[in-house]
């Protein structure tokens, strides 16, 4: 009989020992997803967010609090009723804040098409069906492991992120927007160009679809209609552009190429130019055409800020410039 109860007792603490090194190779296993995860990094974003958006914050400061408990919860009810609501919660927010970034893309009438597509591929559009291989959907899914749901989670916040960065103002991007500046000038006074010479093209910006409340906090203009020139000096040091500058031209020769490149001048009065690849017109002559350039600008440092930027367009045979209109994206 003792026997048999020194076997039952050496049993019951054999299980305790394995009991205790299976917990243990679970909080060191927990440990080690948190690491990767790096939990600090997330709410460090979440208290961004508060300063940038207070309502969209506090949202996602509620998901991410719900998460880090999922972590940390001892037994398996608990962290299926957490995941239950965390999952509700993924579903409802996200449904709310795709119907508000499309309304409030609609409601600014942005003109630039591109511009549109960009925004709205910000989130995918809510659905209880798989959407090729986007993992916020079906909205519906269940969670079978910590990783399934960490990644959901993750990819969810960078979405959230995105969207309070372009959407409305305020975020962590807000450097970025857009100018649009269209000439009405033109249409009645032509620039005539001789061949082979490079020649300023002006903008007045006159036209009704000038457009310039799309721009970042702090830069009321890139475009300077005054002086005609392109001016970086309230952008910072680190700011990039992408300018394309559309120019309709109407030829007097047939087969005629037309090149466009921006002049830079910087204070000490030296220059350099950004050519664009040259456009061939050779339907006819005295038919107009419209051409797009393209060209890339990195502000960089002081003296670009300084310094401004003139377009210039160059035909090998004479014609007329009778519009231009200029949209510089800013980043």
């Amino acid at each position: 009989m003792s026997e048999d109860l020194a076997s039952l007792f050496h049993l019951v603490s054999e299980e305790k020992k394995q009991k205790k090194l299976k917990e243990e190779q679970k909080r060191k296993e927990m440990k080690n997803l948190v690491g990767e995860i790096d939990i600090g990094s997330i709410f460090s974003q979440v208290k961004q967010s508060i300063t940038e958006d207070k309502e969209n914050a506090e949202k996602i400061a509620k998901q991410a609090v719900a998460f880090e408990s999922w972590l940390f919860s001892e037994t398996k009810e608990e962290k299926e009723e957490i995941v239950a609501e965390v999952a509700g919660e993924f579903r409802e927010e996200l449904q709310e804040d795709v119907a508000l970034t499309r309304e409030e893309i609609i409601a600014e009438e942005v003109e630039d098409e591109d511009l549109i597509e960009q925004s709205l591929g910000l989130l995918s559009e809510p659905s209880n069906e798989k959407m090729g291989d986007d993992p916020l959907t079906p909205l519906d899914q269940k969670f079978a492991t910590l990783d399934d749901l960490q990644k959901h989670y993750s990819v969810f916040l960078n979405r959230i992120q995105q969207q309070l960065s372009t959407v409305g103002g305020g975020g962590e991007n807000n450097n970025d927007g857009y100018e649009y500046v269209s000439d009405k000038n033109l249409e009645s006074n032509p620039i005539a160009l001789s061949a082979d010479t490079w020649t300023k093209v002006t903008n007045d910006g006159t036209s009704g679809s000038t457009s310039r409340e799309h721009l970042p906090e702090g830069v009321t203009r890139i475009y300077d209609t005054t002086t005609q020139r392109i001016k970086l000096d309230q952008l910072p040091t680190n700011g990039w552009l992408i300018f394309r500058f559309g120019i309709k031209v109407n030829p007097n020769v047939d087969n005629l190429t037309l090149k466009a490149r921006i002049k830079y001048t910087l204070p000490d009065g030296y220059n350099f130019y950004l050519v664009a690849p040259g456009a061939l017109l050779n339907d006819g002559a005295g038919i107009e055409y419209e051409e797009q350039y393209t060209l890339t600008f990195y502000v960089g440092d002081q003296d670009s800020k300084d310094g401004y930027g003139e377009l210039e367009v160059r035909a090998d045979g004479t014609c007329s410039i009778t519009d231009s209109a200029f949209m510089t994206i800013v980043g």
